[in-house]
């Protein structure tokens, strides 16, 4: 699916999902994720080849309802692992396995073993570094948690949201593969992206919501995840009239277990993903957003997670 534009071939299980999420969140940025009908009538101009022709054989009540329309559309297009051949129940039986040999009796005693005691580490000058810290250099992806049970829901995608903001891939085959760029001249890192062949974007950055207009009080700072051009953040791939901040790039630390952390100003900065959609924003204070806007509910805090390759 293309990275800046919404379309349905009718391809498989995985394109529908994906699909699905790209209409939800342009719904979102439209302001129209409670309008059934537009919904609907959006994605019907996005179908081409085999589901255009699918959309147009199906009945009106579902071509106008976008409940109904996402409900055919995965009973069309099922997962992967549900197409897989089932053996039939006249396929030949398995033989039987064969009876295992008796255990033997727990000994009642064990020789005596004396094992010598470890040898002294002798003392280190300065601080050690932690062996499994991602060094420099080191390459992976990046996948997303919940925070509060640490339980998977994807990975940081390779493939960018339709206005050019980073999204959750639920496949770990479309993860963004990573590498981590210790800066020599400051304490936190870049995080470079590998695959090819984007040859424009280079950095994983975040970029502020803009400083002025109708969004600009306190209780809307935050920031999208982004790919960027140069290592200080420029050239976002963003492109949304809303996302006209400032960005930024060298902002993260990783820690031993994976961790990732952002900080921008000298403060930290929380991880939420919308319910209703894959892109992930970052809040220096969620809890002033939550006073403006009241949907607490609506928002997941996560972690990002480095997994080293």
């Amino acid at each position: 699916m293309d990275d800046r534009y919404v379309s349905f071939r009718g391809q498989d299980g995985n394109e529908a999902e994906e699909f699905i999420q790209a209409v939800r969140r342009a719904a979102f940025d439209a302001d129209k994720d409670s309008d059934d009908g537009w919904m609907a009538r959006f994605a019907s101009t996005c179908m081409s080849g085999k589901a255009l022709r699918w959309h147009a054989s199906l009945d009106d009540d579902v071509q106008e309802s976008w409940k109904r329309l996402m409900k055919a559309i995965l009973a069309r297009y099922p997962p992967a692992d549900e197409d897989a051949i089932v053996p039939s129940a006249s396929a030949a039986p398995v033989a039987p396995t064969a009876a295992l040999p008796p255990v033997a009796p727990w000994p009642s005693s064990f020789p005596q073993v004396n094992v010598a005691p470890p040898a002294a580490v002798p003392p280190q000058s300065g601080a050690l570094k932690s062996s499994s810290k991602p060094s420099d250099g080191a390459s992976g992806i990046i996948e997303i948690q919940y925070a509060r049970t640490n339980q998977s829901i994807g990975y940081l995608s390779e493939t960018l949201k339709f206005n050019g903001a980073a999204q959750v891939a639920s496949y770990r085959s479309s993860a963004q593969k990573v590498t981590v760029n210790n800066e020599p001249s400051s304490t936190y890192s870049n995080i470079a992206l590998d695959t090819e062949p984007r040859s424009r974007d280079r950095f994983i950055g975040i970029t502020w919501l803009q400083t002025g207009g109708a969004r600009a009080s306190a209780g809307y700072r935050y920031a999208a995840i982004v790919f960027t051009q140069g290592s200080d953040g420029s050239k976002s791939s963003i492109d949304s009239f809303w996302y006209e901040g400032d960005s930024e790039a060298a902002i993260w630390d990783i820690a031993s277990d994976g961790k990732v952390t952002a900080t921008s100003g000298g403060k930290p900065l929380a991880f939420y993903v919308y319910d209703k959609t894959d892109q992930i924003n970052l809040f220096p204070d969620f809890n002033a957003y939550i006073s403006s806007r009241g949907i607490a509910h609506r928002w997941d805090r996560v972690n990002l997670i480095f997994k080293e390759e």
